[in-house]
């Protein structure tokens, strides 16, 4: 019955997120090291539960075989390159916001970023100290459960960054396991600190202490992100809701955008914010495109209708807007911050 509920649990990951393959690989390790790698009963139920996960996982895995160049189009960003750096100082943050996130990037002010640093050493070490708690206070079945799962997705998103170059491992949804027992391990530091017998009482308040702190600072950051109308994690989209609003204002515009890995998604969540007179124009790419220089430079130049009041163009492609006011005899007059990390809209106007 258990192993059927397992099995349940994890076909219901599986369709959720890919990732939680690699969850299911990590409980497997775990099993086998319990069980001191012998096919024994629980072994075999595990690996029954995991075939029978892996049968319900496969009309959806052949969706994704079917469509693979689409899928490789839609994570071309994951190979972006950064520094060694970069990474590591993006590990961190990402590690101080499981519990503290109040919108800091690295675009912040530096004495922002200054009075942050600290606090996120501080978590960083909390984490630290939990894990090596964790491992030394339980037993084995406890702490080599939480250790797995933590470092085999750990291991499978850091390691390709780190060996082939990429950004995959910055971005915190691929490391929701390893966050969680990051949290787990600290939740287990603290209520054994807080309850342990035979501490003195002024240990025990300092305990106290910080557990409030990280209570409050984590429901805190939450009032803060949940009242912003866009946040760090939108990456590209995080001008949105300004440029949305600079669309509403005109009286019957056209959006034209170039559908790749970066725009489609955003185009669509911007759509929510648009009112109905605002029309949409998708450019299609003549075929599925395989790198980053690609999607910039081989979108088909489309023709604009007649009729509306102000033409837009919209996403990151500063070749494929060129060669649209160029054809459109032209010019782009910027309206949204440019830069790297975001989308921009810029609007047509006859030279």
């Amino acid at each position: 019955m258990s192993w059927g509920i397992y099995a349940i649990a994890t076909i219901l990951g599986f369709y959720t997120h890919l990732f939680s393959l690699l969850v299911a690989f990590a409980h497997g390790i775990y099993v086998l090291v319990i069980q001191g790698f012998r096919l024994n009963k629980k072994v075999l139920s595990y690996l029954i539960a995991s075939a029978v996960s892996l049968l319900a996982f496969l009309p959806w895995l052949g969706i994704l075989l079917v469509n693979k160049k689409a899928v490789a189009g839609a994570t071309i960003w994951a190979e972006l390159e950064t520094s060694r750096r970069s990474l590591v100082n993006n590990w961190a943050g990402n590690v101080g916001r499981i519990f503290w996130d109040f919108g800091l990037t690295s675009n912040a002010s530096s004495i922002y970023l200054i009075a942050w640093a600290a606090p996120t050493l501080i978590l960083l070490a909390i984490v630290g100290y939990a894990v090596y708690f964790l491992c030394s206070e339980t037993k084995k079945q406890v702490w080599l459960l939480v250790l797995v799962v933590m470092a085999v997705t750990a291991l499978a998103v850091v390691l390709p960054d780190v060996i082939l170059g990429g950004i995959r491992s910055t971005k915190p949804r691929y490391l929701f396991p390893t966050y969680l027992g990051m949290q787990i391990a600290v939740a287990y530091l603290l209520a054994t600190k807080i309850s342990a017998l035979g501490v003195a009482c002024g240990k025990r308040q300092v305990w106290k202490v910080l557990t409030v702190v990280l209570l409050t600072g984590s429901v805190l950051s939450d009032a803060v992100s949940c009242q912003a109308e866009s946040w760090w994690t939108k990456e590209w989209a995080f001008e949105n809701p300004a440029i949305a609003r600079r669309l509403d204002r005109t009286t019957k515009p056209l959006v034209v955008s170039d559908i790749s890995e970066v725009s489609l998604g955003n185009i669509l969540s911007m759509s929510h914010l648009l009112e109905p007179k605002v029309r949409l124009q998708l450019v299609l790419l003549d075929e599925p495109a395989r790198s980053q220089a690609q999607l910039l430079d081989t979108p088909t130049i489309p023709k604009i209708p007649s009729g509306f009041s102000d033409v837009f163009v919209y996403g990151r492609s500063q070749n494929f807007s060129a060669k649209l006011a160029k054809k459109q005899n032209s010019k782009i007059e910027l309206l949204s911050k440019q830069n790297t990390q975001t989308l921009w809209v810029g609007k047509l106007v006859k030279e």
